[in-house]
């Protein structure tokens, strides 16, 4: 039976199943966006792997994700899909569907805070303003909360879900567009915070992804069972599509509720899976960059015995220990935080003292002054890690750590910071 429903005048005509295979998008600024994206992160590719080699520091399979994200992104926003979008409401949700689970995780996933490093390696300047604002940082520190995150992404769904809004952007093709990009924005953050923050342990990162599937499936439900038609700005144009506005908004329920579920159990899953079965879970990288491994219980008892006898010794050897401890001279350590700051090493390294800097790309600098080596190559020395900081490749050639333009003042500071770590200083 027809629902009775009104068509107010839009500015737009919604494609028939005839003529959708001619509705391409070729608008210029999404075009050059996603062009301008693909270029940048090539760019920054092709620096990483012609420093350290093909496949190390960003991996294929992350490369690989990266391009089937903006794939992903064309064809939802380019092909006849967009298009469709318009004339169903079933479509559309297929739509935000691909951007907010499909795209985002695929380039949260496939971009690694070392391919930033390598996209722009003249960001000190950026860098550095920055690092003056305090409040600004404040702000995102706040903003960029897991708690956070996770009720924007939830509202801002249910937000652009209410009638006006979602009418709104069917209407205007400004306030389309801003829809489509805070869907990502927030998509991007959620899934970006999930993979990155170490902050965010497993077992919370399970929940936070179960509770999101939760509140979305919710709202699918809604519209599955929903006798009557929220969107009546499509008004009889489903016809065409052999579906009536009532059929085609129980789909759009539907396929939120069960194909959008799905991608999040799955993702739930999987982290819970790494919770009971920890050692499928990679090691962190070591101090010199290779793999932890395990050692077992009862070849370490001699370790463990070596190491209570060296610290029944450690009194005595304190005095000599402390006139052999290395320090970086004319540095300034004070300083050397700010320009660790300065040149984005927390991008990539955890760095004790360090606000946020908690990454895994690189070895974690923790106990620096104890080290023996640098890259596992040299003596760890002032001259040395000097030379590492300004011109990595002459240290370890095929090194992923990019050259930064340090002056050498800088490294003088920064390297005068690195030799007050100890290993016993916390993250």
């Amino acid at each position: 039976m027809p629902v009775d429903v009104t068509l107010p005048a839009v500015p737009y005509r919604p494609p028939l199943p005839q003529d959708v295979w001619q509705a391409w998008n070729w608008d210029p600024l999404l075009m050059a966006g996603l062009v301008l994206a693909g270029a940048l992160y090539a760019s920054g590719i092709l620096r990483v792997w012609r420093q350290a080699g093909a496949g190390r520091a960003v991996s294929y399979v992350q490369v690989a994700a990266f391009a089937c994200g903006l794939l992903n992104l064309a064809a939802a926003l380019v092909s006849p899909l967009d298009a469709m979008s318009s004339a169903l409401l079933s479509v559309h949700m297929v739509q935000h569907l691909m951007l907010m689970l499909v795209a985002a995780p695929l380039l949260a996933f496939g971009t690694p805070p070392v391919a930033f490093a390598w996209i722009l390696p003249r960001r000190s300047q950026l860098a550095r303003w920055w690092r003056k604002r305090a409040r600004l940082r404040q702000a995102w520190h706040g903003f960029s909360q897991p708690a956070v995150i996770w009720i924007m992404y939830n509202a801002i769904l249910w937000l652009w879900h209410l009638p006006n809004l979602y009418q709104a952007a069917l209407l205007d093709e400004g306030v389309h567009i801003v829809e489509h990009l805070t869907f990502l924005t927030v998509a991007l953050l959620f899934w970006w915070k999930l993979m990155r923050d170490r902050s965010l342990s497993t077992g919370m990162g399970a929940l936070y992804v179960f509770t999101t599937a939760l509140v979305s499936g919710f709202l699918g439900v809604l519209l599955t069972f929903s006798q009557r038609v929220w969107y009546p700005v499509y008004g009889v144009v489903a016809y065409g599509w052999g579906l009536t506005p009532l059929q085609d908004q129980q789909l759009a329920g539907v396929i939120m509720w069960f194909p959008g579920g799905l991608i999040y159990l799955a993702a739930t899953l999987l982290l819970l899976g790494t919770i009971l079965h920890p050692r499928g879970r990679p090691e962190p990288l070591g101090a010199e960059g290779s793999r932890r491994v395990a050692v077992a219980p009862r070849r370490s008892l001699p370790l463990l015995l070596f190491l209570l006898l060296g610290s029944a010794c450690r009194g005595e050897a304190g005095a000599a220990e402390a006139v052999d401890r290395p320090f970086m001279p004319g540095g300034d350590a004070e300083r050397g935080a700010e320009f660790i700051e300065v040149y984005g090493c927390p991008a990539c390294h955890t760095i004790p003292g360090i606000p946020e800097a908690h990454a895994l790309v690189g070895p974690p600098l923790t106990g620096w002054v104890e080290r023996v080596y640098i890259a596992g190559a040299v003596p760890n020395t002032p001259d040395n890690l000097l030379l590492w900081l300004q011109d990595p490749q002459q240290i370890e050639p095929g090194t992923a750590m990019p050259d930064m333009g340090i002056t050498e003042q800088a490294a003088r500071d920064i390297g005068a910071y690195l030799y007050t770590l100890e290993s016993g200083d916390g993250d």
